[in-house]
Parts: C-alpha cells; structure tokens; sequence
C-alpha cells in the first residue's frame, strides 16, 4: 500500500471514531465531530482539516507532539488521534 492510501484508509478510521472519547498526552480527554472536511474538537473552536492530518500523518512516527513543530495545528490534538490504535489500527 502506498503512502496517500495508507492516510486514506486512516482518515476513514478518523471518521469511523468520531464521538469516541481520545485524551492527548497531556491526559486531556476529548471527542471530535465531522463538519465536512474538518475535524471539530469539542474543547475548542478548532476545525482541522484533512490536509492538516495528512501532513501530520507524513510525519510519523513522532516521539510526541511537539515532534510535529508549528506547521501541524492543534498537534496535541492530532497527535492524540493519529497515534491511537482505534486509528492506526
């Protein structure tokens, strides 16, 4: 499987999981909902996007979050659903 296929399979996870309960590192737990293409987080305003997932996802594997640097938004948050097994599978 390549790179973008691998993203889109986990992508359908992160819309497959949406409503379940995810906590970042930092021991925070959240759940997020699907608003078209975004990721809305219920402890913020934040709207991800997929593209900002994919970079994300590009990336890995990561020690932690801040692995992922400023040009990842919200990467507590990202981090906390991409590194998930509910995800990664």
């Amino acid at each position: 499987m390549d790179a973008e296929a691998d993203f889109e399979e986990a992508w359908n996870r992160i819309r497959m999981n949406k409503g379940e309960k995810f906590r970042t590192v930092r021991g925070l737990d959240f759940t997020y909902k699907m608003l078209g293409p975004w990721v809305v987080i219920d402890r913020t305003d934040y709207r991800i996007t997929k593209k900002n997932f994919q970079l994300a996802y590009g990336m890995l594997p990561v020690d932690g979050p801040d692995d992922f640097g400023e040009e990842v938004t919200a990467r507590y948050y990202v981090h906390a659903v991409l590194t998930d097994p509910r995800i990664t599978g």
